[in-house]
């Protein structure tokens, strides 16, 4: 009975034994990841084998996600290369190497460069916003890493095959979109070309009044003081909004926003727009009508203080953007064309709580001549 017993005992353990093997084989198992097919996954539901792809990449840059808020792109550095010294005004970035060994070099000024760590396989690299920035290829092979924007930094599906070709990409963005003798580029307090009750009901006097002569007026004499003495103090508006930060940004974007949405009213506004424009509105939204409904819906939805924006990238390719606060959408490397200001000192005068009224209003004062100009 007794030999019975420890049979029994000995054959249990061994079960015992098997199954906890079993299971620990399968608990250490890499889940399986499906073939790696480099493209922008962006903005959908994704779950990928992020050192696969990085590995995988042997494009200088390849946008893996764009979201709105987000980016990944994956690198390759060749032996020798960099990323390329370059700041971000307003986007924090994360970049993590999965081969390699680097030189990370940062600083507040191009030429001031003191914070240099060493960076290799595994190593996560934290960029601030404003801060100038490089990652030197030093090891003997290709440095792989991938990199997260927040918010995202470059056009959805991008590919740079060399760094050449991103410096062309980037100096061609950098192009400004406007000429600085625009009317809308002053620094100055515009001149409204209206009387300041002829857009009523859709904008009150009392609105303008407030808006333009205390709210814009603020703005330029804050500007005015906080240029002087900086690298700003001689740049247009445009340069201002694309390469500054902080309290300059914020004045001078709002400068700007309000300049391109003063000036695109006019009281025998309203209709339908025309030629190009039209064209372009029809191909991206499927009409003037869903454009409309889709652009108050951006407006409605944008929590907060805000703009909501039509821009055109440098094709003529149209979208929609909400930007909160100063934000305009020549940050992302797009042209403004028409925008509705949801701040709330902009209708709360006329409109009380009622944004969505507001902004079905303002249809009947967009002066689109004007509009098309700007396309």
């Amino acid at each position: 009975m007794e030999i019975k017993r420890a049979k029994n005992r000995f054959f249990l353990l061994g079960v015992s034994l098997a199954l906890l093997g079993w299971i620990t084989t399968s608990c250490n198992q890499t889940p399986k990841s499906d073939p790696v097919s480099l493209k922008d996954y962006g903005a959908e539901p994704t779950v990928i084998n992020i050192d696969a792809y990085t590995m995988s990449n042997s494009n200088f840059r390849t946008a893996l996600w764009t979201g709105v808020n987000l980016q990944s792109t994956l690198m390759s550095i060749p032996v020798g290369g960099d990323v390329g010294l370059e700041k971000h005004p307003a986007t924090d970035q994360f970049l993590r190497i999965e081969e390699g060994t680097a030189q990370v070099v940062m600083g507040d000024t191009e030429t001031s460069l003191s914070f240099v760590k060493t960076a290799g396989k595994d190593f996560a690299i934290f960029v601030p916003a404003g801060k100038w920035h490089n990652i030197i290829n030093t090891g003997n092979k290709p440095l792989k890493l991938y990199s997260i924007y927040s918010p995202a930094e470059h056009p959805h599906g991008t590919i740079h095959k060399t760094q050449e070709e991103a410096e062309e990409a980037e100096e061609a963005a950098n192009q400004h979109f406007f000429n600085k003798n625009e009317n809308f580029m002053t620094r100055e307090l515009i001149q409204l070309p209206y009387a300041t009750d002829a857009l009523a009901p859709a904008i009150s006097r009392q609105t303008i009044e407030f808006h333009h002569g205390k709210h814009l007026q603020g703005y330029v004499n804050n500007l005015k003081n906080l240029i002087q003495g900086t690298e700003f103090a001689n740049a247009d508006l445009e340069t201002m909004v694309r390469e500054s930060d902080g309290a300059i940004f914020n004045n001078a974007g709002q400068i700007l926003n309000h300049n391109l949405y003063f000036l695109q009213f006019s009281p025998t506004g309203g209709g339908n727009p025309s030629g190009r424009l039209a064209q372009a509105i029809n191909a991206a939204f499927g009409s003037f009508e869903n454009f409309q409904k889709e652009f108050e819906t951006a407006g409605v939805g944008l929590f907060g203080s805000g703009w909501v924006w039509l821009a055109a990238d440098r094709d003529g390719k149209l979208s929609i953007t909400k930007e909160s606060n100063a934000g305009n959408p020549l940050t992302k490397g797009l042209k403004p064309i028409l925008t509705f200001d949801v701040w709330e000192h902009a209708y709360y005068l006329d409109f009380q709580n009622r944004r969505a009224d507001q902004l079905k209003s303002l249809w009947s004062i967009v002066d689109w001549k004007i509009v098309e100009s700007r396309y």
